[in-house]
């Protein structure tokens, strides 16, 4: 029995501008600076029915993105992928950015100075005095858990995480 090949590998890059960003909510430049970082992180054994990392890397991208069902990603756009194949391209996607970025990006000011330069950058953009971080916060949508569900379900009567991000100002 002949083994099947993965199917060709279409280029996401190649869509319009717009399109990309409604798809993957970052531009082009963004999403090849990131994709270039990640790929020493990634396990890339030749395999001719392996799902191709750039797949992978799209493939959660669009899940940051929409935060819909696996399976409904899998079917979207030119992926083609299983609800399986998604989660572990998710799992493997997410390992290799916070690997790879979390060093340079997640950082709180722990110095005297670092804490009274992002105050000022705050009250020279927005005229907030004393502000060293602006929160914000969202609701990820998680299947209903087997355990202590009623912790999970939120105001609109669906199971979800509550993730916070705090951003500093850097205009």
């Amino acid at each position: 029995m002949e083994r099947r090949l993965m199917r060709n590998q279409s280029d996401p890059f190649s869509l319009e501008d717009v399109r990309f960003k409604e798809l993957f909510r970052l531009n082009k430049d963004m999403a090849q600076y990131v994709l270039n970082g990640i790929i020493p992180h990634l396990n890339q054994v030749p395999n001719p029915v392996a799902v191709p990392v750039i797949l992978k890397f799209f493939a959660a991208l669009h899940f940051y993105a929409t935060v819909t069902y696996q399976r409904v990603i899998g079917r979207s756009y030119d992926i083609s992928m299983s609800q399986q194949s998604i989660s572990r391209a998710i799992h493997e996607i997410t390992n290799a950015i916070i690997s790879t970025f979390s060093e340079q990006l997640v950082h709180f000011p722990r110095t005297a100075l670092e804490k009274h330069v992002i105050k000022q950058r705050f009250m020279e953009a927005r005229g907030f005095s004393g502000v060293i971080g602006a929160i914000d916060c969202t609701h990820v949508e998680i299947l209903r858990p087997t355990l202590e569900e009623h912790n999970y379900l939120n105001r609109k009567c669906y199971h979800s995480k509550n993730i916070q991000i705090v951003c500093r100002c850097i205009s």
